[in-house]
């Protein structure tokens, strides 16, 4: 198995740059919004893990500037540990650095980042002593049936996948909704289906030092002073119509958890409703991070300097 940096760029070791660490497979239709919207948080520097993409990701990276591209063909999931065992050996590039540590459909949403930069955030950080924050998972999906939700290079997939729940619990979950829907059809009450695995949970942003861990698919991170006062959202955005083509390959190599277990039961959903839509009535448009704030979903108690 290999894992090497496939660019020729020289990575400089600058403690004030924001850097990121993302792992994709096959993204070429989101990678161009991926990194609008992280390029307009303020991030400076991207570390990026191809788990061998045949599309046409690879060639868009590498057009990237401040980015680095590493390859491997390993698997996604190995015993017991997710794609984050790549970031923990891309540490080292990154002492002393902020770093934002997302899954390549996963976007971030802090207090007011739509007029505060992350150096602002991070400083704010810096002041209270912290050095990480917790995020909320929030699925986005689109008011039309997924297999009509396209996204077209180049589109705006805050306009395409517009949606969330609220409010937003794991139970509840929009993958929940749709497995315990096809479980209810098919053996009525006794079809509750239990959804190991699902972790709404994640800590999307860090301070790396030498004994920052990066654990669980970034589910935690290790040693780290987590703040108290703000928190953050990760809107997810999994559900174009390219989402159950993507259950179809994954279910079948069997990477992700439980042998891609929760893929397979969602791959169910939809060959028995191919018209399935997780639009309902406690859908809510997304609007800001101010929305996510007057929600209770995210918080900030204090106040950004000025």
């Amino acid at each position: 198995m290999t894992f090497e940096k496939i660019d020729s760029k020289d990575i400089p070791h600058d403690t004030s740059e924001i850097c990121l660490f993302v792992a994709t497979r096959n993204n070429e239709s989101i990678m161009p919004e991926f990194f609008r919207h992280y390029k307009n948080l303020g991030v400076d520097r991207f570390f990026v893990i191809d788990n061998m993409s045949v599309d046409g990701t690879v060639k868009f990276l590498l057009d990237q500037e401040n980015t680095h591209v590493f390859r491997t063909d390993e698997p996604y999931r190995i015993k017991n540990q997710n794609w984050n065992r790549w970031a923990n050996r891309l540490k080292k590039h990154t002492m002393g650095n902020w770093c934002v540590i997302v899954d390549s459909d996963e976007f971030l949403i802090y207090p007011y980042c739509e007029t505060h930069t992350l150096k602002e955030f991070t400083s704010y950080l810096d002041k209270e002593g912290s050095t990480s924050v917790r995020g909320r998972l929030i699925d986005m999906y689109s008011s039309l049936p997924v297999k009509d939700a396209i996204l077209k290079k180049g589109q705006n997939i805050f306009k395409v996948l517009s949606y969330f729940d609220y409010p937003c619990k794991k139970k509840n979950s929009p993958r929940m909704r749709a497995i315990k829907q096809t479980k209810k059809r098919k053996r009525g009450r006794r079809g509750r289906a239990r959804m190991r695995g699902i972790r709404l949970n994640k800590t999307p942003l860090f301070k790396c030092t030498p004994n920052t861990i990066i654990k669980s698919g970034h589910h935690s991170i290790w040693h780290q002073k987590a703040s108290q006062t703000v928190s953050c959202g990760i809107l997810h955005f999994k559900y174009t119509a390219e989402y159950i083509f993507h259950l179809i390959i994954e279910s079948k190599r069997q990477v992700y958890y439980g042998k891609a277990s929760i893929k397979k039961k969602m791959l169910e959903v939809f060959r028995k409703n191919i018209n399935f839509s997780f639009f309902c009535l406690k859908s809510k448009k997304y609007e800001d991070s101010k929305q996510l704030i007057d929600l209770g979903i995210i918080k900030m108690e204090g106040e950004y300097g000025h």
